[in-house]
């Protein structure tokens, strides 16, 4: 996307309903009513995540990180950053690409980690926890991991589209349960 086009974010409520969120690539992204700037700048289309005790997360794509807010707009911090600014990296807790975040009911965060083909597990201030997949079509493995969510009982629902374009379910330590679609190893 080039600076000055616009795409729409969702953020999702404990209470389980969705609201879209404006963002203008390269400049703050407002509110749907325009009343609150919610992010600095970012790069790229993005998912956000709003847990209940306010805070968003907004996926930046094209930095490598997850930027975190207060629901007033104020910059709180970042998850994943790259020790060079806009470099990936595939060391652990480092992204590239992150593609989507989903957070549980303990306030864990949860990334797609796009371009490294594996789900990330950071706490709720930001500090990893545990990674899985890798690149592969087999079974807990990913093929560039796109939308990720979480259920009631905090079982996390990857969807891999890229080649292998299935959904694959794994408990909240990243076991792996079943899948749905797309050609596995056997």
């Amino acid at each position: 996307p080039t600076r000055g086009t616009t795409g729409y974010a969702k953020a999702h409520h404990d209470r389980g309903s969705w609201d879209r969120y404006r963002c203008d690539y390269g400049t703050p992204a407002k509110t749907s009513d325009d009343s609150k700037s919610l992010c600095r700048k970012y790069y790229g289309e993005t998912a956000c995540a709003l847990p209940g005790k306010g805070a968003l997360y907004v996926p930046d794509l094209f930095n490598h990180k997850v930027q975190v807010f207060g629901l007033d707009g104020a910059y709180k911090f970042d998850i994943g950053a790259p020790t060079r600014p806009g470099k990936s990296s595939r060391a652990r807790g480092k992204l590239n690409m992150p593609y989507d975040v989903a957070i549980d009911s303990g306030g864990n965060v949860y990334v797609s980690d796009h371009m490294n083909h594996r789900i990330q597990k950071f706490d709720a201030k930001g500090k990893f926890i545990r990674k899985w997949g890798g690149s592969g079509s087999g079974t807990g493995k990913f093929n560039r991991p796109t939308y990720i969510a979480i259920d009631s009982s905090d079982n996390v629902y990857v969807a891999d589209s890229s080649g292998a374009r299935r959904i694959q379910k794994f408990d909240k330590d990243g076991a792996f349960l079943l899948s749905w679609g797309g050609a596995m190893d056997k």
